[in-house]
């Protein structure tokens, strides 16, 4: 785990370790680039038809700015439908409020 709690993170166990994801401007530049995707929208269709290796890429992604140095290996089996959640509420939770609601009503 990590210290400096944001709102929108995600606590995960993966391979019986509990890993915080989060999602900052680096891991969303991470994200487009690796999965090629051009600008918000091409990122959003990508995001819709997601195939798990492009997960596995998200998941590196939003494990780095926590735990660059202890980051776990992350493999196609290593994928759980609780991972998968967790990925995707932090995507809700950190863009929530741009549409002026709260995250958590």
């Amino acid at each position: 785990m990590t210290a400096g709690f944001q709102p929108a993170d995600q606590h995960v166990q993966i391979n019986e370790r509990l890993y915080t994801l989060r999602l900052t401007l680096g891991a969303l530049a991470e994200i487009s680039q690796l999965l090629k995707a051009a600008g918000p929208r091409g990122l959003s269709a990508q995001m819709k038809a997601l195939t798990p290796e492009a997960s596995c890429v998200m998941l590196r992604a939003l494990l780095r700015p926590c735990h660059s140095r202890d980051m776990p290996y992350i493999r196609k089996g290593d994928l759980t439908a609780e991972l998968l959640r967790a990925m995707a509420l932090i995507f809700e939770h950190s863009f929530y409020g741009l549409s002026g609601g709260s995250a958590h009503e």
